[in-house]
């Protein structure tokens, strides 16, 4: 994505979906959607935008292969009210730059409020919609995240 592309976002036509095994619970309200925009010549600028739950449903994923698929819940997110104001924000920045061009990268914070005992490693999924009339893109296709516990 460039920075033409970024200005063009509806701030309501974006989803973000993020899959994880059952029995683990996604905290929507600490999950962040990062637009960091670096033009060339200029500071970058971050934006760290609030997501909200519109929804989740059961499903499975693949984990590869030769692998069995994995049972999920996924969340269907979308950008806050506060989030959609920080890529107004963001957007109307891009406008004033002198810069004519530069990068866009997209990622996003997952965060948990619920891990199943004894997980000591997770694989999840991450995909993302930017337009309405868009297919979702992946960013994240069955990474793995490793937890350590603290003992006491």
């Amino acid at each position: 994505m460039d920075e033409r592309a970024l200005v063009q976002l509806e701030p309501a036509d974006i989803r973000i979906k993020v899959a994880l095994p059952r029995g683990n619970t996604l905290n929507p309200e600490e999950t962040r959607l990062v637009l960091r925009l670096q033009p060339d010549g200029e500071a970058a600028q971050v934006a760290t935008m609030p997501l909200r739950l519109v929804g989740s449903s059961q499903g499975e994923r693949s984990s590869g292969f030769f692998s069995p698929a994995v049972a999920v819940t996924t969340y269907d997110l979308a950008l806050s009210t506060e989030g959609a104001a920080q890529l107004r924000g963001l957007q109307r920045n891009v406008m004033r730059l002198r810069s004519e061009s530069g990068k866009v990268d997209i990622s996003v914070n997952v965060s948990f409020s619920e891990i199943a005992e004894g997980t000591k490693e997770m694989r999840f999924w991450v995909d993302i919609k930017l337009r309405a009339n868009d297919a979702y893109m992946t960013l994240f296709d069955g990474a793995e995240i490793k937890f350590k516990m603290a003992e006491g």
